[in-house]
């Protein structure tokens, strides 16, 4: 998995014990509570459940438990992965409170097209993207991002609508019924 934020190089070597998969409010608080480093909220990829809710959904719960119970969030780091495909997704992320950001899928599709130039590809979009958001949010610095600059509140509007397939009405043709054929006789 690869990080994207502030001072990703400084945590790995800080951290020691990380709860990983972290889903819910409620777990996020007993991970801080249990003495952990830190947490990542993290939804699998979403490979292991049809509708899982997306890393930046189950974010904020995470966080909003953590605050009602006052974590000391500079030394508890919130890690984050899980649906992120644009810069200004990483930025949402960052706004509520976490303190990096994984990127698994993008980076490996761009190595499947590209190999280790469509990783670069791929990490130089989400950085000028994030750059970009960034500049039109007034933040020269990600340190200046505030939670107030986001609004979040039709996260819990998500819905999984299934895909139509199209194709198939047009290319298959039913039979027809069993009828009786009526007798000449």
């Amino acid at each position: 998995m690869l990080l994207f934020g502030a001072h990703v190089g400084l945590m790995v070597e800080t951290l020691r014990v990380v709860h990983l998969a972290i889903q819910t409010g409620k777990d996020a608080v007993y991970a801080y509570q249990a003495g952990m480093d830190g947490m990542v909220v993290s939804n699998h990829g979403g490979r292991q459940l049809d509708f899982a809710r997306s890393g930046i959904e189950m974010l904020e719960e995470c966080m909003d438990a953590l605050h009602e119970i006052g974590a000391d969030l500079d030394k508890f780091t919130v890690l984050v992965d899980g649906g992120f495909r644009r810069g200004s997704d990483l930025f949402k992320a960052l706004a509520m409170g976490a303190k990096a950001v994984g990127l698994g899928r993008p980076t490996l599709v761009g190595m499947a097209a590209y190999g280790e130039e469509g990783v670069e590809k791929v990490i130089q979009i989400f950085k000028d993207e994030m750059e970009m958001h960034m500049r039109l949010m007034g933040t020269p610095t990600i340190k200046d991002i505030e939670r107030k600059m986001i609004i979040t509140r039709n996260l819990k509007d998500h819905f999984s609508p299934s895909p139509v397939d199209y194709l198939s009405e047009q290319v298959y043709q039913p039979l027809p019924l069993a009828t009786k054929i009526p007798s000449k006789l």
